[in-house]
């Protein structure tokens, strides 16, 4: 089953009476896409959607009142709380990468000491768990 979406493309003069409006005044609404798109219809009396305020809020480099997903430059998700856990996850990944690092760095330095010694080594008699 084909399901067809339909898009409300927005004439010239449209679109410009909609980036006026959301330069003037989006970002002091506080409104959400969503939202402001509702607010946009009622004061231009025309058929108008998020998309097309993200379109022109986008062309306008104005940034989201109420970001869901946003993104920073480096990847990190934008909103404080989110960075704080994102950069603590990304420290703690390197530190596991570190540790495991010394870990193989331990295991082949046993390998060798049994070798040298003429031992067999098994990962078991390193540690009990091991098995």
């Amino acid at each position: 089953m084909e399901t067809k979406v339909k898009r409300v493309v927005l004439d010239n003069r449209t679109q410009y009476k909609l980036m006026q409006l959301v330069e003037a005044e989006y970002k002091a609404s506080g409104l959400g896409d969503t939202e402001f798109a509702v607010l946009a219809e009622e004061q231009l009396e025309l058929k108008v959607n998020h998309r097309h305020v993200a379109g022109a809020r986008k062309a306008l480099d104005i940034p989201s009142n109420k970001p869901r997903h946003a993104v920073s430059a480096g990847g990190a998700p934008s909103t404080p709380e989110v960075e704080a856990l994102w950069l603590a996850t990304n420290e703690s990944a390197k530190k596991i990468a570190d540790l495991e690092l010394r870990v193989r760095l331990l295991v082949e330095y046993a390998q060798q000491d049994a070798k040298e010694r003429g031992l067999k080594f098994r990962l078991a008699d390193l540690h009990p768990s091991a098995h």
